[in-house]
């Protein structure tokens, strides 16, 4: 989404959290609508992965980036190798950054229903959420 503070969204999301004291832990995701780009490249995906945990590496203590779920068909622009070489190739970026986390749950979001191609049924983000706060608090001071 471009504003008048970035051409993305990414940018517009790093100027509002700039605007407030750092955030203990930050989750973030993308990916999946980019697969949609005309000429993206595998190369490029990682190079905006990189660029936009580095901006916002300054308002988040710890960055929690949510692997991308795979999808329903193959007959859009998101394929499942894709996802995976995707998730795979984040995972091993953020392996020397010691802020960021990575929640690995391609593999689970297999089995779980779709209510389109690419997004999940609302039980899996009650789960997920579930699962992230009961992970989150035990290391955020409150």
């Amino acid at each position: 989404m471009q504003t008048t503070v970035g051409n993305t969204t990414q940018e517009s999301l790093a100027y509002f959290l700039s605007l407030h004291d750092p955030h203990d832990i930050c989750i973030v995701n993308t990916g999946l609508h980019d697969m949609a780009i005309r000429n993206i490249t595998d190369y490029t995906f990682g190079q905006n992965v990189e660029w936009y945990l580095n901006i916002l590496k300054d308002s988040c203590q710890k960055v929690v980036w949510i692997e991308l779920t795979d999808v329903a068909t193959q007959t859009y622009f998101q394929t499942t190798p894709r996802l995976k070489k995707w998730n795979d190739m984040i995972f091993e970026k953020t392996k020397e950054l010691d802020y960021v986390w990575v929640v690995r749950l391609f593999d689970a979001s297999k089995s779980i229903k779709h209510l389109d191609n690419a997004h999940m049924d609302s039980s899996w983000y009650s789960a997920l959420n579930k699962m992230l706060l009961n992970a989150i608090i035990p290391v955020v001071p409150l």
